[in-house]
Parts: structure tokens; C-alpha cells; sequence
């Protein structure tokens, strides 16, 4: 069924992503400076991006599986993303977040919905 087949069915916020299940734990680390992890592909809507900025999620680029992209996240006490999952991930790892809007209306729903809970704010 698709959302519009359901939506008179059921309050449906957020899709439920598996992320909020993880366990985090042994991933759990005291950061220090601010990750930029902007997104460097179409649906990035930043024209400029830092000269520090490491897109964490493109495949290849700068890590190979996901124990070494929570890794990297862990590494960091604030981050400043584009990219859904590394908020998601930032903020189960109890990260300062930064996000700031793309090209798709993904990421400020689901920061909508984290800033409730967690520390996520609007990149100023």
C-alpha cells in the first residue's frame, strides 16, 4: 500500500527507521571539534560547503562500511549535515546537530521530529 492508500487509516508522523533501534553503544565516544558532513551530489542545496567538509556518506569517499562511518560520527561533538542518516546517527550518539534544509523535504520533517527529543537545531 502506498502513504496515500493509508493516511485515513492510520497517524503516520515519520516512517519508522530502524536507526532508532540500533544499539549505538559500543559506538559511543567524547568528541571534540564540529564534523561537516554536507552532501556533494544534486540534492545538496549548499553552493559553498567547508573546505573541512567530508561527505561521510558517499559510498567509498571517506568510509567503507558503517562501523567506520559511526566511527567518524562518534569521533566529533557537533555536527553540521544535510544527509538524514548522519543526523539520525549524530543525535542517538548524543551529538550536538546542526542541519541545515536540502533540495528535498526529507530533512526538516525528520528534524522536526528529532528536535523534540534531541539536541537538533537549524543550522543559523
Amino acid at each position: 500500500m502506498t502513504f496515500e492508500r493509508v493516511r485515513g487509516l492510520v497517524s503516520v508522523v515519520i516512517p519508522c527507521f530502524c536507526a532508532f533501534f540500533f544499539d549505538f553503544t559500543p559506538f559511543k565516544a567524547n568528541g571534540k571539534r564540529e564534523l561537516y558532513a554536507y552532501r556533494t551530489d544534486g540534492e545538496s542545496a549548499q553552493k559553498v560547503k567547508p573546505d573541512n567538509n567530508l561527505d561521510i556518506s558517499r559510498r567509498g569517499l571517506h568510509c567503507n562500511n558503517l562501523e567506520e562511518w559511526l566511527r567518524i560520527i562518534a569521533h566529533f561533538e557537533v555536527i553540521s549535515t544535510d544527509r538524514a542518516h548522519v543526523m539520525i546517527a549524530g543525535v542517538m550518539l548524543g551529538k550536538q546537530i546542526y542541519y541545515t534544509p536540502t533540495n528535498y523535504h526529507k530533512l526538516p520533517g525528520i528534524a522536526e521530529f528529532l528536535i523534540k527529543e534531541f539536541n537538533v537545531s537549524e543550522k543559523p
